[in-house]
């Protein structure tokens, strides 16, 4: 009912603004595959019944397409962040030949869309280790990735090697957080001081903060962190 209210606010912000609340979890082609069918199943139904699987993508691709219509017109838009969560530890739950048959196709029809309605920057949001799938979210149009997981082996130093232009966010090992003191202070002078000054990456705990982290440690956090990054 305030639509044309909510349309100036976001249009008139100095705030990055996001299509969908990124907190709350965003809309993605498998994290709502998973949601339908659970994990287990769904791994087993990319053989058992690929076309239900390619129909149901169709679905969700026509579905996205028409439900972010509307905004997309009416506001300029910063970034999306494609949510999955689509690998674990060891690496991810789909094999890039799965990806590229059922996923990149609609990932390219879905991100061109994004880009051209004007949305500046396309996050993928995944867990666990991505590194295999990679190069296949580049090639589909991801220009950033979070939230680069220390314990899975993502290295934000490493990536940007790798992909110099990639937009990162995270990679600040939770558990050296969570220790605090000298080992707090080497992680994030370590991973701020070696590329931050390269552009594209915003330091930030690789992921949720876990209870082992008590206020008083994530305070101390902030403060350095402020620190490393007023010497940049």
């Amino acid at each position: 009912e305030n639509w044309e209210e909510i349309v100036k606010k976001a249009n008139n912000s100095e705030l990055p603004v996001s299509l969908l609340d990124p907190m709350a979890g965003t809309f993605g082609f498998y994290s709502m595959l998973r949601n339908f069918m659970g994990t287990e199943r769904l791994s087993y139904m990319f053989f058992d019944d690929p076309k239900l699987i390619h129909d149901s993508l169709d679905m969700l691709t026509e579905y996205a397409l028409n439900a972010f219509k509307k905004v997309l017109n009416d506001v300029h838009l910063d970034y999306y962040i494609l949510h999955e969560d689509m690998c674990y530890k060891a690496g991810p739950l789909v094999s890039p030949e799965i990806f590229k048959e059922f996923f990149m196709p609609r990932y390219r029809v879905f991100i061109d869309y994004l880009k051209t309605g004007g949305v500046k920057h396309i996050m993928m949001d995944t867990d666990g280790n991505f590194s295999k799938l990679l190069p296949l979210f580049v090639d589909a149009g991801i220009d950033s990735i979070s939230p680069c997981e220390c314990a899975a082996d993502m290295d934000v130093v490493a990536l940007r090697k790798e992909y110099p232009t990639l937009g990162l966010m995270g990679g600040i090992d939770k558990r050296a957080v969570a220790k605090g003191g000298k080992e707090m202070e080497d992680e994030l002078r370590y991973k701020i001081g070696k590329i931050i000054d390269k552009g594209r990456y915003i330091p930030m705990i690789d992921h949720s903060i876990p209870p082992d982290i008590s206020l008083e440690c994530f305070e101390n956090y902030l403060e350095l962190k402020r620190k490393c990054l007023e010497h940049v």
